[in-house]
């Protein structure tokens, strides 16, 4: 999957409802399941649910302080792009490796903080001894979806998965050529093509003036929304 625009983004966010799991499209509604979760990306759907900590501190989290561990100077704040240069060049295996590569993964495609760091919600609940495929990852990520739509607002950055709105929406749109030979996940599917196309019917549609009177924007900021289906 590659670059997701502005224009495309916007509309799949304000199209979520996170109180019904529902993305609005209009002429019919598409249902974030996590069965959808595992065809697009392949996620565990174990029994264990994932409990977060508010705030993951080594001194308060064993996981969290075995993680840190790794570091010769432990940072207070690491940023996506600052963490995948580190594992560039990392040497670490076994289980550093794995929450390393949680970690990175779900700040990408799951959520990521209001400062922009990694995601650090989650380790704390990845004791030793725990089978990783055991958590309900699918789950997870749709509540790191829910979270982060309930708090956005068109001004600010969306920090949560978009690739997953995105995938759902040109899958749903797919599904009638069910007779092409298909990826594992669904997700490897998509292509940039695919993403413009999409992109390409949503701007040629009517501009939604809801933005500009709820939000009080510009003009030029305004950005296509679906009808509401009955």
């Amino acid at each position: 999957m590659g670059l997701i625009p502005s224009t495309l983004g916007w509309w799949l966010v304000n199209n979520y409802d996170p109180k019904t799991w529902v993305l609005n499209c209009g002429s019919h509604h598409i249902q974030i399941t996590e069965e959808l979760m595992n065809d697009v990306f392949g996620l565990p759907r174990g029994d264990e649910k994932i409990k977060e900590a508010e705030k993951a501190r080594s001194d308060f989290h064993e996981v969290v302080a075995e993680w840190k561990e790794q570091f010769e100077n432990a940072p207070t704040r690491l940023t996506p792009v600052q963490f995948k240069t580190y594992m560039k060049g990392q040497q670490a295996s076994g289980r550093i490796f794995v929450l390393n590569f949680l970690l990175f993964y779900n700040t990408l495609l799951g959520e990521t903080t209001t400062n922009s760091s990694i995601n650090m919600r989650f380790p704390p609940a990845l004791c030793r001894g725990m089978d990783i495929r055991s958590f309900n990852w699918c789950k997870y990520m749709i509540r790191c979806l829910d979270r982060t739509v309930e708090a956005w607002t068109p001004k600010d950055c969306f920090l949560s998965p978009m690739p997953l709105l995105v995938a759902a929406l040109i899958c749903d749109q797919k599904k009638s050529e069910e007779d092409e030979p298909r990826a594992a996940h669904l997700i490897e599917d998509i292509t940039q093509d695919d993403i413009e196309a999409v992109s390409i019917k949503l701007d040629t549609a009517k501009f939604d003036q809801m933005l500009v009177e709820a939000y009080d924007l510009h003009p030029e900021q305004r950005y296509p929304f679906a009808k509401k289906a009955d």
